[in-house]
This record gives C-alpha cells, structure tokens and sequence, in this order.
C-alpha cells in the first residue's frame, strides 16, 4: 500500500486523498470536533494558520510542549535563490504542527511586511474531559490574558477562553450539550 502521507517540495507533509475526519480512521484516530461536524450530516476539517511578528518559532515550540506531535519548521533563509533581504533572516516563513488532534501551521510575517497577529481570530480547541481541558487552558493561559475563566457552562462541561502570551486568542472546550 501506498504512503497516504506525501510530502511537497517544501518539505511539509502534503495530505492527499487524507481525510482527517475519514470514518474509516477510527473515532479516537480523528480530531476530536469530527463526530460533532458528522452529526449535523456533513464532514469538514478547517486548519488554523497563524501568524507573528518574528516570534513563531518560540510560540510553535511552546504549542507543540502544550499539545504534543511534530514540529516542522522552515525559514525563510532556507529558499533556494533566496532574495538577499530573506538568505540570511531568521524568520519562519512556514511552521507546522501535526498532533493526534489535528495539525496547527504558522508563520512570521516577510521582513518589511506587518500585520497584526491573530486581530480576529480564536483558535477553538476541544479535550475529551474537563480536568485534560482545563490543563491546556491553564498551560495556554501562563502568560496570558484569561479572558472567561475555565469552568462548567449550559453548553459544555467545561470552557475557557482567553488570549495567549504570543497573542493567539484560544476557546477550550470539552465536548457537551450544544
């Protein structure tokens, strides 16, 4: 059997004809969020891709200490005929992080480009019981800024939300009542 996990020349795994919410892979092999998207009739997988201000690489490896997986990391000294203002920049141009509950990507923004980091968007991310949840919640919280403190809600057993030291805004959660 073919390797479904093929890579690009970037050197990042390239998912093809992978399905991470593939009924086939097993309910404990797929994100957690696939068995609620299946419910409604419908299978969809979205993928976060953030972006910083020249600190990716420390948020990605702190992402990958709270979540566990893989990290892969290029910079973009690492372009072939690279620019001269990017051959010797320690800038991420593409970071990715492939966990048991789904993959995160990231980047810096290109030298002499700005933006602002995650302005409007939250990252939601669902553990399987309330003490799991609560744990990423307090680990993403060092730092931060804990925006609803984590605890039991109408919709779930228990939710957090709050904004990271690195400017990511997360939403923990654990599966319940929607």
């Amino acid at each position: 059997m073919r390797n479904p996990m093929l890579f690009s020349p970037s050197g990042f795994p390239a998912l093809i004809g992978q399905n991470p919410c593939n009924p086939q892979a097993g309910r404990f092999a797929q994100p957690a969020g696939c068995a609620m998207l299946r419910a409604g009739g419908f299978e969809m997988s979205f993928t976060p891709y953030l972006h910083f201000q020249g600190n990716c690489a420390e948020a990605m490896a702190f992402y990958a200490e709270v979540f566990g997986g893989k990290l892969t990391i290029r910079r973009y000294s690492e372009m072939p005929d690279a620019p001269p203002e990017l051959a010797k920049s320690p800038l991420v141009m593409n970071a990715l992080l492939m966990a048991s509950m789904g993959m995160m990507m990231a980047s810096d923004y290109p030298p002499g480009t700005e933006g602002a980091p995650q302005a409007s968007v939250t990252v939601s991310h669902f553990e399987p019981d309330a003490p799991a949840a609560k744990a990423v919640f307090d680990r993403l919280m060092q730092g931060g800024e804990e925006i609803m403190a984590f605890a039991p809600t109408f919709w779930s057993p228990g939710f957090g939300m709050g904004k990271d030291r690195f400017g990511t805004h997360w939403m923990i959660s654990v599966p319940g009542a929607m």
